[in-house]
This record gives C-alpha cells, structure tokens and sequence, in this order.
C-alpha cells in the first residue's frame, strides 16, 4: 500500500476562495477540505448508523448487544503470517456505540485544534497534526460552533456530551485493520484503544451568555477549569505520524440526518485525489458488497445495498447550500458493471482549469524539450558535414601511376 496514492494532505494554500474564479452565488464547488480527520477513522465503519443501532435491545438468545465485530470476508499477510481482517467493537450500555453525530463531534475536535494551533506548528514531530500533547482545551460551545449550531440549546449540549462520553467508553480491537503510517503496514492485532481517553466539560455554559463564549470557552479559574478532551493514545500517535486526511466539516454538516450519505463521502474522500495533476476525471472502483461492510451495513445481500448506496449517492450529486460559503457537489454520476460500482467524483471550476494548467505546462515542456532535441540534431549533424568537409584527400599510391 502506497500512502501517497491514499494520503490527501491538508494544503490551505491549494485551493483558492470560490470568487477568485465566479462568484459566490453561482460557483458551485466540490468539497473544500480545509478541515483535518484521521486515515483510519475515514476508512473503517467505527460508528453505527443510526440511534436505533448506537442502543440496541438485549434479545433472549444474546448475552450482551454492545459487543460487535465486523468482519472484511478478506485475508492479508503480515510479516509472513496469514491475518482475518476485522474489528470488534465494545460499547458501553449507558452509553451505547458512536453514532454519526459523535464521528461529527470527533472531527469537531479535530478541526478545533487545527485552528487555534495553526499559528504553532509542531517541530518536534513535523507531521501535518499541529499538536505535541493529546489533550486539547475545548468546550461544548467550541464544538457546537464547529457542527454549525451557533446558539446551542441544553439539548445540543447534553448530546454533545453523550457523543464524547460515547467516544471515550467505546473500546476498539484492530485485526489487521489499522494502517501504521510509521511502520507502513497494518498491524497485526490492537486490542481495547479508545478514540477519547478522557473529556471534561464546563457546566457554566448552560448560562444566559453562553453565545458570548469565545471558541475556546471560558477561562480557566481554580473553581471552574476549562474543558478539554484528550484523544486516544493510537489516534493521537496515527495523527502525528502523517495520517491526516482533509475533510469538508461544513459539508458534512449540511447533509444533515443522512447518516448513509455521511459515512459514504468521507470514506471515499480518499478515492477522491487525481493521480496526476492532469487528470480532469477522476473515478473510484470497487466491488459493492465489500464497500457495503466498510460503510457498516447491517444487511449484505445485493438487493438492500444497492438501493441505500444509490439513495446516499444521489444525496452527494446534488448541490448542497453550506452556511455561508458555496455550495457543494461530491459526486458526478455512478454506474454498476455486474457487482462492481464505479463513482466519478465532481470536478469543479478549479479542479477543470487546474488540470488546463498542468496540461499547457507540460505541452510548453515537451514543446521546448523537442524544440532543443531538433537542435541538437541538428548540431550534431552539421558538426559530421564540417568533419567530412575538413577530411584531407586521400593520397593516391605511386602503383598506381602508369
């Protein structure tokens, strides 16, 4: 597996404002991924899709219903040894599994610390993730305004708090599952990691003012300390060692309760990268009934996938108004060719004169390098002509003579 081929870095210089080319009110843009999530986060089905699943009911015949394990139907070697790829999940009753929202929350947290850390970035690890410390100051106020509430309700706040205690319960165990960017492989087996570790939150934010709160919450005092989470130690360690892929927060903010739709775009938001910067058209492959265990689908016969799939597909083709900036399209079109469906990403006005670019560029390269083959060509050959001309005659033998 090649990172580079998957890795989408988070580049703010890359993509331009919507009114350098149109403006605003008639561009319509693919997502604009400024904002940062985790590789394996993106990849792997670690949140149920829907409420009903994040608290399932105790059946007569099951010991426990917060135990799942999800298994791929695929095999990889690992340093010679023949490996099940799959991921056994363990949520709390009081609590239950993730949900989408709390995927939201996470990338909330995420992006939260990329923006008040920005200005310092780390130089110890030099990775792309700004922070040298797991924890990470935040309040409910701080997250809510990253999900787009921007006057949230006891309600928001208690769910908010929910989706962390979610995130913190919640224990993983990886079977070759989980890239490690560092050793360039998945590892074998990475049993009860936690996305959180830990999450505390300031309870003066149910207040009258809470809308006055600055992005970071209120200040920290011996009687009331500020809130903060702190994430996981294989999050953290996955995050400062490169894995860090762009996300559109607003985006996905915007496709509100369509959980499907959610899950889908950030797992092929890795799919969505060109592999030259010519490529104007730029499509994904992939057998539906695999794609379907990776989105975290309960049922995996072809005649429940496919209808789901193409009803969140047809959610990101549409032309979605986010906040305040321009609104967004992700997919072009989908098509099946027996079991296996191919996705053509959305490419903008940007993507469209970026790919012009590179090609008039490289015209003007191969333009130029022919230019200076010909004259060298050409050099060499009147460089032969000069030789021949500047050749003395040959003197002719005297028995020659008669």
């Amino acid at each position: 597996m090649k990172i580079a081929a998957n890795l989408k870095r988070v580049v703010m210089s890359e993509q331009p404002s919507s009114g350098d080319l149109f403006p605003t009110s008639m561009v319509v843009r693919r997502p604009i991924e400024f904002g940062i999530a985790e590789g394996n986060i993106l990849e792997l089905p670690l949140f149920v899709l829907s409420s009903r699943e994040a608290k399932p009911r105790r059946g007569k015949s099951e010991a426990t219903p917060y135990t799942r394990e999800i298994d791929f139907g695929e095999d990889v070697t690992i340093d010679g040894e023949l490996k099940r790829k799959k991921v056994r999940i363990v949520a709390t009753e009081e609590y239950g599994y993730p949900t989408p929202f709390a995927a939201r929350v996470l990338y909330a947290i995420l992006n939260h610390a990329q923006k008040i850390y920005k200005s310092r970035p780390s130089k110890k690890n030099g990775s792309d993730w700004p922070l040298e410390s797991q924890k990470i100051p935040i309040s409910r106020f701080a997250i809510a305004q990253e999900l787009g509430i921007s006057r949230p309700s006891s309600t928001d706040y208690n769910n908010i708090y929910n989706a962390c205690m979610a995130l913190k319960t919640t224990t993983y165990e990886f079977h070759a599952t989980w890239w490690d960017t560092k050793a360039g492989t998945k590892r074998k087996v990475t049993r009860a990691i936690s996305l959180l570790d830990d999450a505390q939150v300031t309870y003066d934010e149910r207040t009258r003012g809470q809308a006055e709160l600055p992005l970071n919450g209120p200040s920290s005092t011996a009687s009331q300390p500020q809130g903060f989470v702190r994430l996981g130690s294989m999050l953290y360690e996955s995050l400062t060692g490169g894995y860090c892929l762009g996300i559109d927060l607003p985006y996905i903010n915007a496709l509100g309760q369509r959980p499907l739709a959610h899950r889908l775009y950030v797992y092929l938001s890795k799919k969505d990268t060109p592999d030259t910067p010519e490529d104007a058209t730029i499509r994904h492959s992939e057998n539906v009934l695999k794609l379907a265990r990776k989105l975290g689908l309960s049922k995996l016969f072809r005649s429940a996938v496919v209808p789901s799939i193409n009803e969140a597909l047809e959610v990101l083709k549409q032309d979605l108004d986010v906040g305040e900036g321009p609104r967004r399209r992700f997919v072009h079109s989908w098509g099946y060719d027996g079991d296996t469906l191919t996705v053509e990403f959305f490419r903008d006005a940007y993507d469209q004169k970026k790919a012009a670019d590179a090609r008039a560029e490289r015209e003007k390269r191969d333009a130029a390098a022919s230019e200076e083959a010909g004259r060298r060509v050409a050099k060499d050959t009147l460089e032969q002509i000069n030789r021949v001309l500047s050749k003395p005659p040959a003197a002719k033998s005297r028995g020659s003579a008669k």
